[in-house]
């Protein structure tokens, strides 16, 4: 076990450590990533943990990193964020998050600071320049002419709404005027209402501004608009000023007279001027103290989710009773506990902690392991395909190196363009579905739907015929189908039928290997039971129908019919009435029917084993298991009356035993120590060298905690009793859902047909339309037609199809392959790793 097709074998270890040596053994695994920490502590909320205010000052070091991001994600265009390469993230000393912690504090300061400084001089200068625009454009409006005459066309002349609000218009004599600036988008919504709101008693001229000015609250550049309004009485006056203010307009103070505004045209562009190299200066130091930050931010990211995930494990530790040694549980690759007791040596030396690391195998026979496939780049893709739909059991087949080829092969079954391996994109799911494209395309001589003749042709024209012979009867074409079926009145009923058989053959034979993989799983795991019960009924039900239907395939292909001496089978024999008339009338083939001799004999034995496979899948099971329960329980009793007559007495700890895995109910306390942890060249000889070390604490403890563990498996194995009825429901569930769906699942296989036989006509109608019905035009339109036919090529063939097909070929190995042996409700092996925790990190 340990290759792809299994999981690697997985031990459950307990570590003894000291509190000095925890935190360096834990980050030595954690570069590593051999082992995956259990919660001890799962009863506990995590306020409560001993880590608490470590992982709360973590958490605060992120808080103010992600405020670094803030601004930094703010200044993109200038500043690019440095990404740490993994190889060069320095170690992580234990105090060292303390000096992050007071660092980024004291760069939070500065950069507050800083962009408290920033805002208000880009805030000055704004209004500065806002005013400086306002003076520009006053004296384009007040050199105007026209004023006087357009207030009075704008006036009302209703005499009742001003006697209505005659205090609204006091000081109606005395012409008035406000200037100021406003977004652009605002300022027909301003116009509008100030009309509404006077009545038409005030006059508004108002200019574009064309320089973009910043925006203090979105920090983006916005166009805006200079305007001045005419009015005329106090009251009025307010109320205008107000609202324009509720806009969000800003308004200026600016004299009537113009040589009055020319001084201060000048005086705001000398401050102006000022203001400018002023913000220059506060910008630079911005983005500097962002330069600086910058350059340690992915440092600072490493090393905080680093110090982070070590005290969460440290949280998942528990003390031994005299609160001297914390104890942790964890899973680990059976060939990763030498790699393992190393680390723990090093650590414990690199510590300086007074009593060695100790390490135990312990037994795991009644816990659920964790599943563990190691891949690589080419085998990754596929595995998380299949890991999509669930994690394996410890020790079930993995349908990985199955997938590898079936999946593409069968995506490809849809689709036959040969351009699908231009797509190729450095993914090898993508190279080997533009490998299989090429061979399906061959296979059916379709490329964009046009046929390549590479090997000739068999078929030549009759004369005075539009039908065709054969040049031979010996002719066979060597690979594919032969081109002169393109284009003839029958070629679609026979490509149907041989695209048709084909997806029967494949799902037959892709079933039938599922079957099989569950053999595999019965005969690992050592339920044979389920070999006797499950997969021969099975095997046999399966095969007397749906494989002698692709053996009857693959005879009629190889039969010449034009050579039968019985006139009838000259044009060969349909299939579809032998295998209805094999189910309806068994025994019963009629001669001018029959394909092979006694063929009815054969298929009366076939129909007589696919009726007996069903109650032999249905009733021996339960029955069976209710035996077995019986016997298990009379032993465990045996083993009880034995067990109260002896005292349990602890393991030699100067020897290794691993009987993890064959251990019996009196091993339960089987244990591996390692005091001085001295390297072996094997696991299985890991010696405890210097038992005076061990505390004689620490040896109570152990044994205690082994024996009380014993006991508690035992009981919950009492407790667990067989329940025939509900063996029997769910042998009847699990025999209806395979002949039944043996049934169904042959049926799926078909829309492999039914997605080529449309990939294959629109292809076609695309090329004829498109491309040939342009070339008869002899005009400028062959162009065109080319041009759409190219991209209606790459968007739905390539894409919208090839994406359908994905989508069914993923059905179809989920579905139809993997229920035949895949259970996929394991527990993925997540050993406790730097390097996944810090990409995930730098992912986001």
């Amino acid at each position: 076990m340990g290759s792809l097709l299994r999981s690697k074998e997985m031990k459950l270890i307990r570590i003894l450590v000291q509190p000095e040596a925890a935190h360096v053994s834990i980050k030595m695994l954690g570069e590593s990533g051999f082992v995956q920490f259990n919660d001890l502590n799962s009863h506990i909320n995590s306020f409560q943990r001993p880590k608490v205010n470590e992982i709360k000052k973590c958490n605060d070091i992120e808080r103010k990193i992600g405020f670094f991001e803030s601004q930094l994600h703010q200044e993109e265009n200038e500043i690019k964020l440095v990404e740490l390469p993994k190889e060069k993230i320095q170690e992580i000393e234990e105090k060292e998050i303390d000096f992050v912690d007071i660092q980024t504090e004291q760069f939070v300061d500065e950069l507050k600071q800083s962009i408290v400084s920033r805002e208000d001089t880009l805030a000055q200068y704004v209004d500065l320049f806002q005013l400086y625009k306002s003076l520009e454009k006053a004296n384009e409006f007040f050199a105007q002419d026209t004023l006087e005459s357009e207030l009075e066309k704008n006036k009302v002349g209703d005499l009742d709404f001003v006697l209505d609000d005659n205090e609204l218009y006091k000081g109606f004599g005395e012409l008035r005027h406000i200037i100021g600036v406003i977004n652009r988008d605002d300022m027909y919504s301003l116009e509008r209402i100030l009309w509404r709101l006077t009545r038409g008693n005030c006059l508004i001229k108002h200019t574009e501004i064309e320089q973009l000015i910043p925006d203090l609250i979105t920090k983006k550049k916005v166009e805006k608009k200079a305007f001045i309004i005419f009015y005329s009485g106090d009251l009025l006056g307010e109320k205008v000023e107000k609202f324009c203010q509720t806009m969000g307009a800003k308004l200026f103070e600016i004299s009537n007279s113009l040589k009055e505004r020319n001084e201060m045209i000048e005086e705001t562009k000398g401050k102006l001027d000022e203001m400018r190299f002023l913000l220059t200066k506060t910008n630079t130091y911005y983005l500097k103290n962002l330069e600086t930050i910058n350059s340690h931010l992915a440092h600072w990211k490493a090393k905080t989710k680093k110090e982070k995930s070590i005290n969460h494990i440290i949280n998942m530790l528990n003390f031994d009773t005299t609160r001297q040694c914390l104890i942790a549980e964890a899973w680990c690759p059976y060939d990763h506990i030498f790699d393992v007791q190393r680390i723990l040596k090093e650590a414990s030396e690199n510590s300086g902690a007074l009593v060695p690391t100790i390490l135990d195998v312990i037994d795991s026979e009644n816990r659920q392991k964790p599943t563990y496939f190691e891949t690589n780049t080419f085998t990754r893709g596929f595995h998380q395909l299949v890991e999509s739909y669930g994690t394996a059991l410890y020790g079930e087949v993995n349908p990985t190196p199955f997938t590898i080829i079936t999946f593409p092969f069968c995506l490809q079954l849809c689709l036959e363009i040969q351009l699908v391996a231009v797509v190729y994109d450095g993914r090898y799911i993508i190279l080997l579905m533009g490998l299989f494209s090429l061979y399906t395309g061959l296979l059916y001589n379709e490329t964009f739907a046009l046929p390549i003749d590479f090997f000739g042709t068999c078929w030549k024209p009759q004369s005075n015929s539009t039908d065709y012979e054969l040049v031979s009867p010996n002719c066979v074409y060597p690979f594919g189908v032969d081109p002169t079926w393109q284009n003839k009145k029958n070629e679609l009923l026979y490509m149907n039928s041989l695209k048709m058989k084909l997806s029967v053959v494949f799902g037959v034979s892709h079933m039938t290997l599922g079957i099989f993989l569950n053999l595999s799983n019965a005969i690992h795991f050592k339920r044979y039971v389920d070999v006797w019960c499950g997969f021969i009924p099975r095997f046999l039900f399966f095969m007397s129908f749906f494989g002698y239907m692709v053996f009857l395939l693959f005879l009629k292909w190889s039969i010449r019919w034009n050579e039968r001496t019985i006139q009838s089978q000259k044009h060969g024999i349909l299939l579809i009435n032998t295998l209805i008339k094999f189910v309806i009338s068994p025994g019963s083939v009629a001669k001018d029917v029959e394909i092979y001799p006694n063929q009815g004999l054969v298929q009366l034995i076939l129909i007589l084993v696919l009726v007996f496979s069903i109650p032999w899948m249905l009733l021996p099971k339960p029955f069976v298991l209710k035996a077995n329960a019986k016997k298990k329980e009379r032993k465990l009793k045996l083993e009880e009356n034995l067990n109260t007559q002896e005292n349990w007495e602890p393991i030699d700890e100067e020897k290794f035993v691993d009987k993890s895995d064959k251990s019996d109910k009196g091993d339960k306390g089987d244990l591996i120590h390692s005091s001085e942890l001295e390297l072996v060249s094997d696991p299985d000889q890991i010696i405890n060298k210097d038992e005076t070390l061990l505390d004689e604490n620490e040896k109570k403890l152990i044994e205690n905690d082994v024996k009380e563990k014993g006991e508690i498996e035992e009981k919950s194995e009492k407790e667990e009793k067989f329940q025939m009825g509900e063996a029997v429901v769910e042998q009847i569930i699990e025999t209806i859902e395979f002949v039944l769906g043996s049934i169904s699942n042959t049926a799926s296989y078909l829309r492999l047909w039914a997605l080529s036989l449309a990939h294959a006509q629109l292809s076609r109608v695309f090329w004829q339309k498109l491309v040939l019905l342009p070339l008869t035009t002899y005009s400028y339109i062959v162009f065109v037609g080319f041009a759409i036919w190219v991209f209606i090529t790459i968007a739905v063939l390539m894409i919208m199809e090839t994406f359908s097909a994905l989508l069914h070929s993923l059905r179809l190995h989920w579905v139809e392959f993997q229920n035949k042996f895949y259970g996929g409700e394991g527990i993925k092996f997540v050993p406790f790793d730097f390097n996944l925790i810090l990409k995930e990190e730098m992912d986001k």
